[in-house]
């Protein structure tokens, strides 16, 4: 996609079609819902979070304490510092997205409205609770789709996905 260094098109694909899928298809983000994702510095939570406000989602985050400018940055209305908060104080999130998995799966939970979905990519350990809460967990199911792969492309053309490059 043109307006891109050689670099970040070089880290847009693989990151932007796991945010592409798990936002749009998966978790079906729109307008005025309430997202929580976990890894908000990364290369897909990155992505996640400018998708997710792109579309009009009220966005929180979770990075660490020094990308917590960059991740609001990138369109988060909160972040949160996991190395110096708890983002469990936080209720009623429409969804959450999980790449992290253990510890911080379990915790995400209670943050959810009644009926929330929890998605995830490959974040392990996880307990599937969503019955037990009333609400959904999945897992986005990632591939290469041509109409995918253009979308993300798009995106990358407008300027609404700009991906990160850390070295």
């Amino acid at each position: 996609p043109s307006g891109l260094s050689t670099h970040q098109a070089a880290a847009l694909m693989q990151p932007g079609i796991s945010a592409w899928i798990a936002v749009m298809e998966t978790a079906q983000v729109c307008s005025g819902m309430r997202v929580l994702v976990h890894g908000g510095a990364g290369a897909v939570g990155s992505l996640m979070v400018q998708l997710c406000r792109h579309l009009g989602a009220d966005v929180s985050a979770t990075c660490r304490a020094a990308n917590r400018d960059y991740v609001v940055e990138l369109g988060a209305a909160r972040a949160f510092a996991y190395d110096h908060e708890d983002f469990s104080t936080l209720r009623d999130q429409d969804v959450v997205f999980d790449l992290i998995g253990g510890d911080t799966h379990a915790r995400s939970y209670p943050v959810l409205r009644a009926d929330g979905h929890l998605v995830y990519l490959t974040a392990a350990p996880i307990v599937d609770r969503g019955t037990a809460m009333g609400g959904r967990v999945t897992r986005a199911a990632i591939s290469d789709q041509p109409v995918v792969l253009a979308a993300v492309a798009d995106l990358a053309t407008r300027g609404i996905f700009r991906p990160a490059v850390a070295r």
